[in-house]
């Protein structure tokens, strides 16, 4: 799990660094997986022969980040309009005691509550998510931003890495990142994220090398792996698949915790529903969509619709032999 870019957003027109360089993943090269397979991680929304649909890396922990920020909201929003009602109607506004208390508060929880909230909206009244779409026909990668526009870059200018550009908490994952630069071949500009991340970097490889080998190799070389797709396109995930889909992130957890593990994603699926009913659904605009018509009849079209029965024998499946992420 990790909110980087989301909260605090990525750092641009930076020059890339050491780490970032060191850790670069090249279009053309194969990434040496020792034997283990490539991994879609369970978040294909869609693939076919003409590109491939990904979710964000925010994607899978929506609802964590919003439910300690609406707790914090509420909570410090009650307190300081208890203080209100406690204080105003008996202030004589002489600047004594208690309007100096009030003083005190109102710097102190304004604030805090100001803060959260900006927090809280980064998952509720936002975008369900922020899909990242591979044009393997065009050689382009398309991109959904935080703020609702898009754009495209070609493919094989983007400088992709597990390198951070930040200090890593012991808590927070690697992640893949997709940079674009200036003409100068070093200047950040923008920055985009695949969807996987892992404890240990060098295990985003395989999720990497099965982008990579769509892109370059074809729908052919990838197809087999695939047999799960995310079920919101053009539609929002619905409770019961939230639900599941954050039990998946606890899949490989010791049994006798399962019943902990259920209340606390039970818990987090609330505020993760109410950040999908409260987002808009992304919609790609007429100009990319052109770009990306795909045969009726393309033999290696693969979306939700192809989804087992039941869903969740595939999806805790897939999340066990990923490691959970």
């Amino acid at each position: 799990m990790d909110y980087y870019g989301l909260f605090p957003k990525f750092k641009l027109n930076r020059l890339l660094g050491d780490e970032e360089r060191k850790y670069q993943l090249k279009q053309h090269q194969p990434a040496e997986l020792d034997g283990q397979s490539m991994v879609p991680d369970i978040k294909v929304i869609t693939l076919n022969s003409h590109y491939l649909e990904l979710v964000d890396k925010y994607y899978s922990a929506k609802g964590i980040g919003s439910f300690v920020a609406a707790f914090g909201f509420f909570g410090f929003s009650m307190a300081y309009l208890t203080v209100l009602i406690n204080t105003v109607p008996y202030l004589r506004w002489t600047f004594s005691g208690s309007e100096k208390e009030l003083l005190i508060f109102t710097l102190m929880f304004v604030p805090a509550i100001f803060l959260l909230f900006k927090l809280l909206k980064t998952e509720w009244f936002a975008w369900t998510h922020y899909p990242v779409r591979f044009d393997r026909k065009n050689r382009l990668v398309h991109v959904f931003r935080l703020n609702g526009l898009t754009y495209s870059v070609p493919w094989d200018s983007v400088f992709f890495t597990t390198g951070l550009s930040h200090r890593k908490d012991a808590n927070k994952d690697y992640y893949i990142s997709g940079h674009v630069l200036a003409d100068d071949n070093k200047t950040v500009i923008d920055t985009f994220c695949l969807p996987a991340t892992h404890s240990d970097r060098k295990q985003l490889e395989r999720h990497w090398e099965f982008v990579r080998r769509y892109m370059e190799d074809g729908p052919e070389s990838v197809i087999g792996v695939v047999d799960f797709c995310l079920p919101i396109t053009k539609k929002r995930e619905g409770y019961s698949f939230g639900l599941l889909y954050l039990l998946s992130g606890f899949n490989g957890a010791p049994l006798f915790l399962f019943p902990f593990l259920l209340a606390l994603a039970f818990i987090f699926s609330i505020p993760r529903y109410l950040a999908m009913v409260t987002s808009r659904v992304p919609v790609w605009p007429e100009s990319i969509e052109s770009q990306c018509r795909v045969d009726k009849d393309d033999p290696y079209r693969v979306d939700a619709s192809a989804n087992p029965e039941h869903p969740w024998r595939d999806i805790f499946r897939k999340s066990s032999a990923n490691n959970g992420k």
